[in-house]
This record gives C-alpha cells, structure tokens and sequence, in this order.
C-alpha cells in the first residue's frame, strides 16, 4: 500500500502517529471494529509507524474528519477519505497563506476536555448563509439538515438583492438518502417559486468520454457565500456532521481564494476558461449554468446522449415523498 510505505519511510526520520476510528460497534456495518484493528496492525508491523484507535462515538456515528499535520507548520483539511471503501474521492490542495479557522463537530458527553461538545461547522454556515446578499454556492454530498435548508429557503422567500442565486452541486445518486436530499430540494423549489424569477438550481456532474457517460460522485464538502466566505472540510449538510459525528473544517474570510476557488470549480463544471466563468454571478447562473443543466436534464429524459457533463437534478414530485425526505433526514440522520 503507496500509503503504508510513504509512512513508513517518514517514520526511520520522524514521529508518525496516526489516529483511527475505531471502527463500527455494531457488525452489520463497515468496517467492523475487527477489520479496523487488522488494518492498524498491517499499518505498523515492522514500521516505527504509531497508531491509535479512537472508540469513542454515538451509535450509528462516527469519527468524520480527515486531517494531517507536519511538523506543526503545515495542516491540510479536507473531506476526502483515505481508504478504499467508496471508490475514489476527491480532494483539494494547498492555497497559500491564508488566515483560517478551524470549527468543529465534537459531539457532547464523549470526551472530558468538552463535555458539553462543540457544534461550530452549524454555527458557521448558519451565519454564513443568513447574511448572503448576492450568492450561496455549494458542494456536498448529502443536503439533509433542515437549519441549512430553512435558511435557504428564507433567503428564496425574501432575496435580499435582486441578482441573489443559490446553486447546489450534489450527486445524483448518493449512498444512501436519495429522498431526504430530493424532499429538501422541493422544499427549496416551493421557495423559489414565490418570486417573479428563478433564482435556486440543484445540479449535478457527469463524466464524459466521448459519447460515454457515468455519474462522478460529487464527495465536496465546500461552501461559498458571496465570494467572501469559504469553508470545506469533512462535513456534510446534515444532522451526522453538525451534531453526531466529529468533523473539522476550516473558515476563511479571505474574499480572493473564495473567489478562486469559486472561479476554479465554475470552470471546470462549465467546461469553460476561467476568464468565461468570472463575470458578474448571477449572470454566469442565468446564462451558462441553467441552461446548460436544463438542457442536459432534457436530452437525458429523451433518451439522447449528454454533450455537457452538467445536469440539473429535479426535485421529487410526489407529495408522499415531499413529506418524507424531512421527515427521513430528522429520524434516520439525527
């Protein structure tokens, strides 16, 4: 393993120590607290590699974040999983000096140094998103929590500026709670629909080669809001990473590495040049990602192959199943 090997050169030098969930208590799930304890022993077998399993967690949650640190100089967060389970995952990379924060889940009763928990990510995005003016854009894999939805929706009820957007990258078929990601998106769909003018888009990506088209699971966890506030991280929008699971993410005010960023993932899920991308945002929206996504949705209803790897995701229309993906996201997630 290119992982285990990397490690274990860096420890004949330096003290590598790596922290590990436990694994599930319960067998039904993966991976068993068995396989994790073989996986930490092929880790550190005839290595100087130390590791540590971390049991610690509410049932049917987990330990989420995804951290590394050198030397104590340089950290990289991310929501990328290094392992094998899921197939592959993306990740991010180095932005340069930038002021951050760090914000995390911690959930309460588990550990002695914070009793009470601590629930920063929630209270981030919270604020984040209620003092929007201009643009919400994010990436996730699940949008489940119905405090980040019901700011959307207030900020679709009552935009506070008449080029005002929301759009949303997710996969199409998550892992698992398809309804409760599509009950949410028509709650949002009903929000929007108050206005004289569309402003909300869910979406999602496809890769293409050639005439050939496959999902490419959408695995961000990225907020921007108003090309002045930035976060990624470990967490997804739902109850697991705001409450129950331990997250970190990191925060930035820096209005040019959100706007890059911004710019960056624009570019490449329009399959244009940045500089086609960096104008005014509402007006990339009206003109490049809506249509865009619209006609993909469409010419996948016909039966026609994609030409454009971005797709807009509809919500579900079914009243039953309107109800149902809140009601799932507040049983099953919390």
């Amino acid at each position: 393993m290119l992982l285990r090997e990397l490690l274990r050169e860096a420890a004949e030098l330096v003290e590598v120590r790596v922290l590990l969930w436990a694994g599930a208590p319960v067998p039904l799930f993966a991976p068993r607290r068995s396989s994790v304890r073989e996986a930490r022993e092929r880790l550190v077998r005839g290595t100087r590699i130390k590791a540590a399993l971390d049991a610690h967690e509410r049932p049917m949650h987990c330990h989420h974040e995804k951290v590394v640190v050198i030397d104590d100089e340089v950290a990289f967060v991310g929501g990328i999983d290094i392992t094998e389970l899921g197939g592959d995952r993306g990740g991010g990379e180095r932005a340069g000096d930038v002021e951050v924060q760090i914000v995390r889940t911690v959930p309460e009763k588990l550990y002695g140094f914070a009793p009470r928990g601590e629930f920063r990510i929630i209270e981030a995005y919270v604020r984040a998103l209620r003092s929007a003016r201009h643009l919400i854009y994010l990436e996730n894999q699940f949008l489940w929590s119905p405090e980040v939805v019901e700011c959307l929706a207030d900020k679709l009820r009552r935009p506070p500026s008449d080029d005002f957007r929301v759009v949303v990258m997710l996969p199409a078929r998550p892992n698992n709670g398809a309804d409760d990601t599509r009950g949410q998106l028509s709650l949002l769909a009903d929000a929007d629909a108050d206005g004289d003018r569309r402003r909300f888009l869910a979406t999602t990506i496809q890769a293409r080669s050639g005439d050939t088209t496959d999902a490419a699971y959408v695995h961000a966890k990225v907020g921007i809001v108003d090309d002045r506030w930035l976060t990624l991280g470990s967490a997804n929008l739902n109850a697991h990473s705001f409450f129950n699971d331990s997250e970190v993410n990191v925060v930035t005010c820096d209005p040019a590495l959100a706007r890059d960023t911004r710019l960056r993932l624009w570019a490449a899920h329009l399959e244009r040049d940045i500089d086609e991308v960096s104008g005014d945002a509402s007006t990339v929206v009206d003109r490049l990602w809506r249509p865009i996504a619209t006609e993909q949705r469409e010419r996948r209803h016909r039966g026609e192959p994609l030409t454009h790897g971005l797709v807009e995701l509809q919500a579900v229309s079914r009243r039953s199943k309107r109800l149902l993906g809140p009601l799932q996201a507040l049983i099953v997630d919390g």
